[in-house]
This record gives structure tokens, sequence and C-alpha cells, in this order.
């Protein structure tokens, strides 16, 4: 799959601007904002540490446009702008969609004809916008990825965090489950990389003496740290979520209760009602590590 990129302008590369008139039309567009967006489409071929739009062509050829993104005015804008318009999108169109969303995927037919009901103008992972669509997911000092290495990391989530993870986990069909209890992560996983997240957070507890679950998928991985006296409630739930048999017995000290039914919350969990009790580490050196392939028990 080819990678096209820019020294400057679009027109400043005329090569560039033979290659992909010369797959024309094109299937599928898409750009994002926030680059965490591409977790969801299986192309191996870049890391996208960079910018880029993707190019789908009707013969299969595929590009990856270095240099372009949205939702803003700037240079990578112009440049997505200068590229739709080379596929026939009108420009006002193209200005439209690219300066003020923070996604923008375009579908068209065999003439190259944009289908308006295929538009869509928002991605899954959003980190500017404090007002999220349905299903959205926020990515803020607590939620980070990680999009060249394909993780997703959650750091002591509550709230409206939990439902993010909940969504996540169950749209990425999970192949792997691990988790460790204890007062020592270190020899099982380094997470000394994410200290600059974590200073940014309000976790006050050192790195290697968080708690951690992590939930392999074809797509991207799932990483959740979390503090040891939740640790037991966070990992029932992720069996539930999975349809696997709790690995805790559930000590009723209180109760979370995850209201996934709202559709306004969580799309691809709606009818669904978590409930789940607290429950609390007994001893301050309890170590637990479990691999379980999903399905079975």
């Amino acid at each position: 799959m080819p990678i096209l990129e820019f020294d400057n302008t679009i027109y400043d590369n005329k090569e560039c601007i033979e290659k992909i008139k010369a797959h024309f039309p094109y299937r599928k567009f898409k750009t994002f904002f926030d680059r965490a967006n591409f977790l969801f489409e299986n192309y191996r071929e870049i890391d996208f540490s960079d910018n880029y739009a993707v190019l789908e062509s009707f013969d299969g050829t595929v590009f990856f446009v270095k240099g372009c993104n949205c939702g803003y005015y700037g240079h990578g804008p112009s440049n997505t702008v200068s590229l739709l318009i080379l596929i026939n999108v009108p420009k006002e169109t193209a200005e439209k969609y690219v300066h003020t969303h923070n996604a923008v995927e375009l579908e068209f037919n065999e003439k190259g004809e944009m289908l308006e009901n295929k538009t869509q103008l928002w991605g899954l992972f959003e980190s500017r916008s404090q007002e999220l669509l349905s299903g959205q997911v926020s990515l803020d000092t607590i939620t980070y990825a990680d999009v060249i290495e394909r993780t997703m990391y959650f750091l002591s989530p509550s709230g409206a965090s939990i439902c993010s993870l909940v969504k996540l986990i169950d749209s990425i069909s999970p192949t792997n489950l691990s988790y460790y209890i204890g007062n020592n992560s270190k020899p099982y996983f380094d997470f000394t990389f994410l200290q600059e997240q974590i200073d940014k957070s309000d976790i006050n507890i050192p790195l290697n003496r968080l708690s951690f679950f992590m939930v392999k998928s074809e797509l991207f991985d799932i990483v959740c740290l979390f503090e040891k006296e939740y640790a037991q409630t966070f990992i029932n739930c992720i069996f539930r979520i999975l349809n696997l048999a709790l690995p805790f017995q559930e000590v009723r000290i209180g109760k979370i209760v995850f209201m996934l039914s709202s559709k306004s919350k969580c799309d691809s969990l709606s009818q669904k009602l978590i409930s789940i009790a607290m429950n609390i580490c007994k001893k301050d050196d309890e170590y637990h590590t479990v691999e379980l392939q999903r399905g079975k028990q």
C-alpha cells in the first residue's frame, strides 16, 4: 500500500497528483484529528505516528497520504481540502467538513460521486470536545491512546470512563485476558513509560503498586490500571462482560451499579445492566496472574 507524502502542499507534488488521479474513482476517504481513531482500522502497513488521510480505490489500491488531518484551520487540513477537491469533492463541502469536524469519513459510488447518507463526521475517540456524542470515548488524563503500540490505557477509571472502557471491550472481540493483583506489577509489566501520563492524573500511588488487567484483540489491546482495593470488582466486571465465570466471590461491602442500558451512554451495550458488589483484597501481598481464552471458563 503506497504512502504519499507532500513536502509543502499537495499541488507541489505532481507525481503524487498523477498517482491519485490514476486510480480514480475512490470508494472511501477518511482522516481524523485524533489518530487513535485509526485503531479501529486494520491498516498494518504504517503506525500512524504522523497525520494521514486514507484513500481506498475501487481497484483495490490504498493510498496513505501523509500530512493530512482535520478539525482546525492549518496546514494539515488545507492539504486535506486540496486532496478532496482532487477527487471531485466540491470545495465548499470539503472546507465545511474538514475545518469544522474532528473526523471526516466519506464514501463514493463508482462514478466518484459522494454518498452523503454515508458521510460520518465524528470519531469514536475525541480529545477536544467537552460534549461527547453518544458512544464517544474521551481521550484525557485518564484515557490514553498509544497508536504506535496499538494499545488503549485506562488509568484508575471511574464514572463515564468506566462506561467507555466497557464499551471498548464489548466492541473489539477480545481474544485473551490477563490480570494481576498485588503490590509489585513490574515483573509482569513495566509501566514506567506511563509516568508522565500518571503525573497528569489524580493517582497518588506509585506505578508499580497499581494492579492491572489487559484485554487483547486483533484490532488493539486495552490495559486498565487501578488501585488494589478495587481489583476484584474491576476484574469480576470484565469477566461478566466476556461471559466468563467470575473469578472472585463477591463480598457485599457496598454496591456499584453500572447503568449500561442507556443508549445515550453505550449504544453497543444497550439492554444490558451490570450490577456488581464492591470487593476488597484482604491481604497486602496477594498476587494473581491468570490468562484466559474468551469463551473458556
